[in-house]
This record gives structure tokens, sequence and C-alpha cells, in this order.
């Protein structure tokens, strides 16, 4: 074959490819269109069939776009291999996600429950199928989403609307008519149009980070104003939400910011704005509560706390003070805050040694050798702690410890906790529980260990805690990459204590997808 023959050939191999990229790019952009702006709000008859209504949307959106994206990027890659330019290695997220797929299949393959397997446990469907859909967002995005922000203030626009729409539930403002025919009783367990109040906190978790980015980091005036109008409303919601979880979601995004806001005076004043801005909310929300208590939702007592209980005032007094003390230091010149790293790395310690204080605190008060605190809930650890989910962990302890040995490292199947269970011990299940089926731990990472085994959950975690690490260390070049480090650990800290299903989880795959991303443009 002639040099010309050979260059011209793959000159059209070349054009080939460049069109499927462009067509990609675009199935990337719809997706993520679809998924952040018209998924949150999709319903169809009202709470009575919400989960069903969100699994039947993010089924359809992605056999389409996912479909599309995987029969045309395989061609891509042959067609790239044979003109040479398809050279970039798999990163270690790669390497995690790959893994998770193949540990899923193998965990499906060899599960004794395969029809619950493919689909998933009617209601949750997190199964084989939707696993899959988990792996393609990922690849999706990372290879062919083109950072735009028009896209991203949109999806933390339709955001702000959810949350604003949870925020007028619990005064019982309900302009969708979503609480028409439901039962007073329900009200603090539904909210918005995400349904399911452990959905919501899951979902407000994992977007937060998205909308307060843009206070955080905006350089023109509507950035800062739309931020602030996100960053209110966005702790509105998480005071009223009524689940204890988004805390420490919420805790863990705002540590993020904190630590990278030691980069610069700006953004450490701005982190600041957003503490007293969250308080304040907090402290306005109290007072609604106060002046319409006959249209207020009750709510748990850490919720109550936080808007109602006059000890609030102090932190916000503080951080007043400390915030008009910055702000006069760096008018004056020559304050920067870039000295003062040993600080924050004083609040990580703290922040570390808070997991290992609060085991040893809930080990001595549960033994009874701290009487003194047996009356503060969270320390005592039976089987009612934390709605029962001290009943579900130990259950779920004793299950796997059950497993044969491929089950241990293998898992049951995707979504098998529940037939899992009840062939284990549906006595003690229905003497806890009654009619109603346990489908999970209520701790994403334990059940996964029951679905996928030791190896599945090593693929898993090692999805988040990569992601989080390789977007930290390179997010000083793109700030926005602080954002979705946020969201992974915010996602992951609310996931501790709830779940994988659709109406979340596909969010968090997006977001990590596009920190891949922007990782491998650079």
């Amino acid at each position: 074959m002639s040099k010309n023959k050979k260059k011209k050939q793959k000159n059209i191999l070349l054009e080939v490819t460049n069109s499927l990229i462009k067509i990609l790019q675009l199935d990337a952009m719809v997706f993520i269109f679809l998924i952040l702006c018209i998924f949150p709000f999709y319903y169809q008859n009202k709470y009575y069939n919400m989960g069903e209504a969100k699994y039947l949307f993010f089924r359809y959106v992605s056999t389409g776009c996912l479909g599309i994206f995987a029969a045309l990027w395989i061609l891509s890659l042959i067609i790239g291999r044979k003109s040479h330019t398809e050279k970039r290695r798999p990163s270690v997220i790669d390497w995690f996600v790959l893994a998770y797929g193949g540990t899923v299949w193998i965990s499906y393959l060899f599960s004794d429950y395969k029809e619950t397997a493919l689909w998933g446990y009617g209601g949750w469907y997190v199964g084989l199928v939707t696993q899959m859909f988990f792996v393609l967002i990922y690849f999706l995005v990372s290879r062919f989403w083109v950072k735009n922000k028009i896209i991203l203030v949109a999806g933390s626009g339709v955001a702000s609307i959810v949350f604003l729409l949870g925020v007028m539930h619990r005064f019982l403002l309900d302009p969708l008519e979503l609480y028409l025919q439901l039962d007073s009783f329900y009200y603090p367990l539904f909210l918005s149009t995400i349904g399911q109040a452990t959905w919501y906190s899951s979902y407000l978790c994992t977007v937060f980070s998205i909308g307060l980015y843009f206070y955080w980091n905006g350089e023109k005036t509507w950035e800062r104003i739309f931020g602030g109008w996100f960053t209110v409303i966005g702790f509105a919601t998480m005071v009223t939400q009524n689940s204890d979880s988004a805390f420490i979601g919420f805790l863990l995004i705002l540590f993020v910011f904190f630590w990278f806001s030691f980069s610069s005076n700006t953004y450490f004043k701005r982190f600041l704005e957003i503490l007293l801005m969250g308080l304040l909310t907090f402290r306005c929300i109290g007072i609604l509560q106060i002046i319409f208590s006959e249209r207020t939702v009750e709510l748990e007592p850490l919720s109550i706390f936080a808007s109602q209980s006059p000890f609030m005032m102090i932190p916000l007094v503080l951080i007043g003070v400390f915030y008009y003390f910055v702000c006069k230091a760096d008018k004056g010149g020559g304050w920067e805050i870039q000295k003062y790293q040993k600080v924050r790395k004083a609040f990580l310690w703290v922040l570390v040694a808070s997991l290992p204080i609060s085991i040893i605190l809930i080990y001595f008060v549960t033994t009874g050798s701290l009487e003194s605190l047996k009356g503060v809930g969270y320390l005592n650890f039976d089987k009612y702690w934390g709605n029962a989910r001290g009943f579900t962990w130990m259950f779920t302890a004793d299950l796997f410890l059950q497993f044969p040995l491929f089950n241990k490292m293998f898992g049951v199947g995707p979504d098998c906790y529940a037939p899992a269970a009840l062939d284990f011990n549906h006595e003690v299940l229905w003497a806890q529980w009654g009619n109603d089926v346990l489908t999970n731990a209520h701790n994403e990472w334990f059940t996964a260990l029951i679905f996928f085994g030791i190896v599945g959950l090593i693929a898993y975690g090692g999805i988040f805690i990569s992601g989080a690490a390789r977007f930290a260390k390179k997010a000083y070049k793109e700030p926005f990459l602080v954002a979705l480090t946020a969201c992974i650990l915010g996602y992951m800290g609310h996931n501790f204590f709830c779940y994988q299903q659709v109406v979340c989880t596909p969010f968090i795959f997006l977001f990590i997808g596009m920190g891949e991303g922007i990782l491998r443009k650079e």
C-alpha cells in the first residue's frame, strides 16, 4: 500500500473518530441535562408510586443514552486504535469502576436469587442492570463531558426549587398538591418531588456542593447572587428535612470547603459568610416554626435544636465577630490566611479523632461504665439505636458471618439482601418488622458487603476514596474539583446511614465522572 493511500485511510479514520466523538459529547450533554434538570422533578401518581416512577424514568433515559454510548464508544475505540489516536491509559478510578463492574457480574452469575439480582428487589431496583448503568454513567461522563457552566447552573437551579418545595412542605404549603389524600402520619416521611425523606436527604447531601461552589468561587455578581440564594435555601431545607444523617454529610461538605479556603483570603472570607448565612437561616427557620407552630411538621430533636435552641446563637455571634476582624485585617493588608495552615490541620485531627472517640464513648455508655451519659440516645447502642439501625447492623453482621467463603468474597447478588436475610432468619425479622421487608443494611458500605462481598466492597469503596484523593490533589489548579470532592465525602458520610437507590446514586457517579473528565483533559 502506498504512503499516500495509508495517509488517506488514516485521515478518513480520524474524521470518523472525530464525528463519533461529537455525537458522544452530545449524548453526554443530553444525559446530564435529563438527570440533573428533569429527573428530580419527575413523578406520576404523587407519593404513591414515586420510587417506581423515578426508576422507570432513569431506566428509559439510561437505556437510550447509555445504549448509544456503549455502541459508539466501542466503535470509536476500535477506530482510535487503528488510527493510533487512542493512547491514554486507564486511571486508578477507571480500574476501580471496572473492578466494581466485574465483581457485580460475578456476584450476579453465581447468585442463588438471579431473578431478583437482575432488576433488583421490587421498589428499590438496584440489581445488575442498574449497577451497569452506574458504571456506564461514569465512563460516558468522564470521557465525553465538556465542562459547561450553564448546565451546572441549570442543575443547581433545579435543585434549589426542589429544596424550596421541601421547605414549604415542612410548613404544610403544598403547591403541587403532593400531600393530597395523604394521611398526616406520613407528612414527616415524604417531601418535595424526591419522595422518601432518606432519599431526599441523600440527594441534598450529594448535589448541595455544586450550588455552594458558585458562591464560594463565583467571579461574577450573578454567580454570587445565585450561589447565595442556593446556599440559604440549602441550609433551610437541611435543618427541616428531618434526617440526622444529613448533618454528618453537611459537616463533611463544609470541612472540604474549609480546608481549601486556606488558599486565599477571599475564599476564607466567603467560607465564613457561608457559615453565617447557614446559622442565620437556621435561626430564621426556628422563628417561623414558632410563629406558625400549628402549620409546622413535627421534626426530630436534632433539627429542632439546630433551628430553635438559644445555644445556636453562640457560634453565630462568635463567627460574626471573627468575620469582622478577618475583614478588618484583610483590608489593612499584610494578613494572609495561608500562614495559618496549622489551624486547618488541627481541625482535621479533631475531625479524624471524633470517630474513635465516639466509638469509645458508645462502648462505655452501652456497657454502663458512663451512667452520666446514658440519656444521650446517640451514645447508647442497642437494637433501637438510630431508628433500629442497631438491630439491622447486628443482624447484617450475623448474616455475613454465616456466608460460605465464596459469598464472603463476592456476595449474594446485587440487591439480594432481602431474600438472603429471609433465608437466614425470617423468624427474627418477623419479630422485629412484621410484614415489612428489610431490603438493605441502612448503611451503603455494609449493604455492598452483602451484595458484592469483600472484593466488591473494596472495589466500590475504592471508586469514592480514589476519586476524592485525586480530585483533592488537583483542586488547587481547578477549583470545581473542590465541589466534587465535597460531593463524594458528603455522599459517603450521609450514606453511612443510608443506601444505594436510583433517586440519588446516579448523581454521584455522574459527578465522579465529571471530575475524572476534568483530569483527563489536563
